[in-house]
C-alpha cells in the first residue's frame, strides 16, 4: 500500500470514530461530564467487589473491559456487523475513552 492510500485509510477510520463518538454521546455522557457512565460503572462494579490487581476498578478499567468484551464479540462473530468496521471502530473509541478517563482521573488526584 502506498503512503497516500494508507493516509486516506487512517483518515477514514478517524472520521468514522468521530461520528460514532458524537452519535453515541448520550449513551455514556451527561451534559456536564462526557465520561459520566464510565465513572458510574466503575463505582458500581467496585462497590460489588470487582477488583483489578487488588484495587477497585476505575473508569479507565471499565473502558478496557468494554474493549475486551467487544474484542470477544468480534472474535466470536468473525467480524459480523454492518460491514465489520463498526465493532473495530468501537474498540478504537473505547481505547480513546480509556485514555480520557486516565487523564481525567489523574487531574482529580493532582
Amino acid at each position: 500500500m502506498k503512503q497516500e492510500d494508507f493516509d486516506q485509510v487512517i483518515e477514514n477510520i478517524i472520521d468514522r470514530c468521530k461520528r460514532i463518538l458524537v452519535s453515541r454521546r448520550g449513551q455514556y455522557a451527561t451534559d456536564e461530564d462526557v465520561l459520566h457512565n464510565f465513572k458510574m460503572t466503575s463505582t458500581v462494579l467496585s462497590a460489588c467487589g470487582f477488583q483489578l490487581h487488588g484495587r477497585p476498578l476505575n473508569s479507565a478499567d471499565v473502558t478496557l473491559l468494554f474493549t475486551l468484551i467487544k474484542a470477544m464479540r468480534l472474535a466470536t462473530q468473525l467480524g459480523l456487523g454492518r460491514d465489520g468496521s463498526d465493532t473495530r471502530d468501537d474498540l478504537i473509541n473505547y481505547i480513546l475513552l480509556g485514555e480520557a478517563c486516565e487523564i481525567d482521573e489523574a487531574e482529580v488526584i493532582e
